[in-house]
């Protein structure tokens, strides 16, 4: 079965790692965290990793903004439903 969209509950640093490589490698992520901040502080923490990548030459700013777009933050636990596989960290 192919995999297009994943879940990934818990936006720490392991969280926001496996959104990262998720997204980097073309798949619809949603990172679910338990309230607003935890949400934008994975997302800030998977934006910074990927501006080091442009910033060493390992990435183009359109596949960091590719990669970007299709990460979705929410607190909702529901919005896992699409998802093909769900990862609870």
């Amino acid at each position: 079965m192919p995999v297009g969209a994943i879940a990934v509950i818990g936006a720490g640093a392991a969280g926001s790692g496996i959104a990262q490589v998720a997204a980097v490698a073309g798949l619809g992520v949603t990172l679910i965290e338990v309230n607003d901040a935890a949400v934008e502080k994975g997302l800030e923490e998977i934006r910074g990793n990927l501006q080091k990548l442009v910033a060493k030459g390992n990435m183009t700013e359109a596949n960091k903004e590719a990669a970007l777009g299709s990460i979705r933050g929410t607190t909702a636990l529901e919005d896992v439903a699409p998802a093909d596989v769900v990862i609870g960290r």
